[in-house]
């Protein structure tokens, strides 16, 4: 192990709460400091970046990686997500859906933290405090289920689980004593593990260069900076790569 490395788990190590601040039942924990990005904000800011380096947006649908050809691009990105599955020169058939439910609500004036707790049996809370003054709150995950309609039963769990766990920050473990915004169901399509997880990887189809990348878990935006660093060794390789004639 890189000295950098275990270097990091000990900072970590120091920064382990006591166990009286932990919450009831649980064997361990750490506190950190990180980055909590406001979605809403950051693809805006992301896309005004872009846009004024000379990036051109299109929006569009395909039905096929092949309806893009002709665009006058080197190298194709493939990030289409659940999409690739309808792709017809794509099909992929190894995306595992799994459904996220969360609450979004007003967060409290004095709370600024992040808090994630996971256990035995799938059980997940989490509590992002946000820019915008705003709590994510998650979050009940369930596979193979594409159902965007909000569950009252996982919405309640939800508000208890945060509660029992922080209860001077959520008081009351009722939904209709919190402050909520609305309610957020996404879809996250993720590659089976099985086949090796996120699909990053190059492919020339019907002669068009292209670079799969999709298929990563919830977290999505924390996994796009690595994934995003991939993506351009990748291109890299196929902008500098030789003729198949060449001769050195």
């Amino acid at each position: 192990m890189q000295l950098e490395g275990l270097m990091g788990f000990w900072r970590l190590a120091e920064t382990n709460p006591e166990s009286s601040d932990l919450p009831e039942g649980a064997i361990y924990g750490m506190e950190y400091k990180t980055v909590v990005l406001t979605p809403q904000k950051f693809l805006l800011w992301l896309y005004e970046r872009l846009r004024k380096r000379g990036i051109e947006f299109l929006r569009t649908r395909v039905s096929a990686l092949a309806d893009l050809n002709g665009l006058g691009h080197d190298v194709l990105i493939n990030a289409t997500g659940i999409g690739a599955e309808t792709l017809v020169d794509v099909q992929e058939e190894n995306l595992v859906m799994n459904r996220l439910q969360c609450v979004v609500a007003k967060a409290p004036d004095t709370y600024n933290q992040l808090f994630i707790r996971r256990g035995h049996g799938g059980y997940y809370s989490t509590a992002f405090s946000r820019g915008d003054g705003t709590v994510y709150c998650g979050g009940v995950l369930t596979q193979e289920d594409r159902s965007l309609a909000v569950s009252e039963d996982q919405r309640n769990t939800i508000c208890r689980n945060a509660h029992l766990n922080q209860p001077h920050v959520f008081p009351s473990p009722d939904p209709k004593d919190w402050p909520i915004l609305y309610d957020h169901v996404g879809l996250h399509a993720t590659m089976d593990r099985k086949v090796g997880g996120v699909r990053c990887e190059k492919e020339t189809i019907d002669g068009q260069r292209v670079v799969h990348a999709y298929g990563q878990n919830a977290g999505g935006y924390g996994y796009s900076f690595g994934l995003a660093r991939e993506v351009v060794r990748l291109t890299e390789d196929y902008l500098f790569e030789l003729p198949a004639s060449s001769k050195i």
